[in-house]
């Protein structure tokens, strides 16, 4: 009985190095390489000009010619002159809690993540339609591509795509929260690029980029004093993606041919600081828009 006991250890130890070895093989021989992280405390922005939105808190903010639309914790789309006064105010008995904004082709579309839908106004304020109602679970970040809304479901744990008219196109994700590299934690931005897209996975703490369906790199940040709290990602004119991180009041900036990224900004309330930063968004012209929410203001920088 003894010397079958010891043979039944045995073959258990050998499994276990056998199952080790497959598991090693699959997760992290094959992972995706990580990106290299350079501490970089010069400045990438020169200041053009900053809105304080007083008691109404901003969630996003995009700049369209000469005017500012920013999403407010509110409910309502507030629209800013350059002097900083408010000339109109859009979705008030509407909206809820908007958070993501995009704007194309004359018409603003938000996503409101209390009310899980993506909602088209036209430049007047007018609601043109609104879709997602059943589909989307907490809709954040949107972007648009060749006529195609991308929205990232933080609620929904997902990424979904859909047509111009509202028509859903394909979703990634499983609908629940997963630490895998095929599934998201509350993602909150999404960057739709050639062959593919990124993802800001907040509660991952990680960006995940996909090319063909499939995640191929993924960038973790797990240490101490490190970024954390990816929240949205746009790519500027200078060719680099830009990450904005929410608990650590920073912006990312990746060079997609190295995989390096530098970093800018820090906790506070300075010109280049930020308190709990909520949204990015940019534009043709070669501004970068933050959301400083925790200072409720919105702050537009040019890219050097």
């Amino acid at each position: 009985m003894k010397l079958k006991y010891r043979h039944l250890v045995i073959l258990i130890f050998l499994f276990s190095l056998l199952f080790g070895g497959i598991i090693y093989w699959f997760f992290l021989k094959q992972s995706p390489r990580q990106l290299t992280i350079i501490d970089d405390k010069n400045q990438f922005l020169k200041l053009n000009l900053i809105i304080y939105t007083n008691k109404n808190t901003p969630q996003n903010a995009i700049l369209v010619g000469n005017k500012i639309y920013v999403a407010t914790k509110q409910g309502k789309i507030q629209v800013y002159d350059f002097g900083g006064k408010v000339i109109k105010e859009i979705g008030e008995n509407i909206l809820k809690y908007p958070v993501g904004l995009a704007w194309t082709d004359e018409q603003l579309i938000v996503s409101d993540n209390w009310l899980k839908q993506v909602y088209v106004f036209n430049e007047e304020g007018k609601l043109l339609r609104s879709f997602g109602k059943g589909v989307l679970s907490g809709p954040a970040g949107i972007a648009i591509k060749d006529n195609k809304i991308w929205v990232a479901d933080a609620g929904g744990h997902s990424i979904l795509c859909f047509d111009w008219n509202g028509k859903l196109l394909v979703r990634y994700g499983s609908g629940q929260r997963t630490v895998t590299i095929n599934g998201f934690a509350y993602p909150n931005g999404v960057l739709p690029v050639e062959d593919g897209f990124l993802v800001a996975d907040t509660l991952n703490n990680r960006l995940s980029v996909w090319k063909k369906d499939k995640p191929f790199l993924v960038w973790d940040s797990p240490a101490e004093n490190q970024p954390a709290g990816p929240r949205a990602l746009v790519k500027g004119t200078d060719g680099n993606i830009w990450i904005l991180c929410n608990l650590s009041a920073n912006l990312l900036v990746l060079n997609t041919d190295n995989w390096q990224v530098k970093i800018t900004g820090e906790f506070g309330d300075g010109n280049f600081q930020w308190k709990f930063p909520t949204g990015l968004t940019a534009d043709n012209s070669g501004h970068l828009v933050v959301t400083d929410a925790g200072n409720q203001r919105v702050i537009i920088y040019t890219i050097k």
